[in-house]
């Protein structure tokens, strides 16, 4: 099984690399399965099994998936991009790790540019460096769930969904757990960011007229639609490349 996951990973990743353009969309979206992915495959595995041999009586002997190895799922540490490790980058390439931080300079000189070459999705950039909301949170963020006119000393947001992509097809749910649904407090200068959005937001409203959908959501784009999470991703990728900054 994890034999045909890693002949899987590896047609995912040749496609993506190809020149066929035919054979890039067929993977687009398509998630590869990574060693954490895979240790809770091989984990519900051998709890099925193990019911096999305990309370169905006996179906099974033993169970297989007992001595299966596996690469460590443990999440690789986050380094930060020191000017050391920007220039070996710049050199060669080479992350000192798979999860790469930004400094607070390099955060700032990031939403600089992003507010120059991208003002669509500014803001939603300037709450996710702010306070750090995932794509997916960001993308499922609905309009009852930011009041920046509240009556109260701090202005919060709620997170209670996520819009997500399986297949490239979206889909909204609810965030992952109990901790995940929570309350955001928002500092003075994100509150003026989201307000100028939301005043941005309305004009695009006006000129639509009457094809404006009414979706519910914060972010949208300037049509009203909803923006597809792998859209999120991809302008973000595009705009830190174009921005000469290592990559997070």
């Amino acid at each position: 099984m994890f034999t045909l996951i890693d002949t899987r990973n590896n047609e995912i990743t040749a496609a993506r690399a190809s020149t066929d353009q035919v054979a890039r969309d067929s993977v687009k979206g398509v998630r590869t399965v990574g060693p954490a992915s895979q240790q809770r495959i091989l984990a519900t595995l051998r709890a099925a099994l193990n019911d096999a041999i305990r309370k169905h009586r006996r179906l099974i002997d033993h169970n297989p998936a007992e001595h299966v190895d596996l690469p460590s799922g443990a999440s690789p540490k986050p380094r930060l991009w020191t000017d050391t490790a920007v220039n070996r980058w710049r050199k060669s390439g080479a992350r000192p790790s798979a999860v790469m931080v930004w400094t607070p300079a390099q955060a700032g000189a990031f939403l600089d540019y992003a507010e120059t070459h991208d003002i669509v999705l500014y803001a939603l950039l300037v709450l996710a460096t702010h306070r750090g909301l995932r794509r997916g949170e960001l993308c499922g963020l609905r309009d009852y769930d930011v009041d920046l006119d509240a009556a109260a000393i701090t202005i919060t947001i709620t997170i209670t969904e996520q819009r997500t992509s399986v297949g490239y097809k979206p889909i909204t749910k609810p965030v992952k757990s109990r901790a995940g649904e929570r309350v955001v407090p928002l500092a003075e200068d994100t509150v003026t960011v989201l307000r100028a959005y939301l005043a941005r937001r309305n004009g695009w409203k006006l000129v639509s007229g009457s094809d404006w959908p009414d979706t519910g959501m914060f972010f949208v784009r300037p049509d009203g639609k909803p923006w597809h999470p792998e859209t999120i991703t991809q302008r973000f990728d595009n705009l830190v490349a174009a921005s000469c900054l290592p990559p997070v």
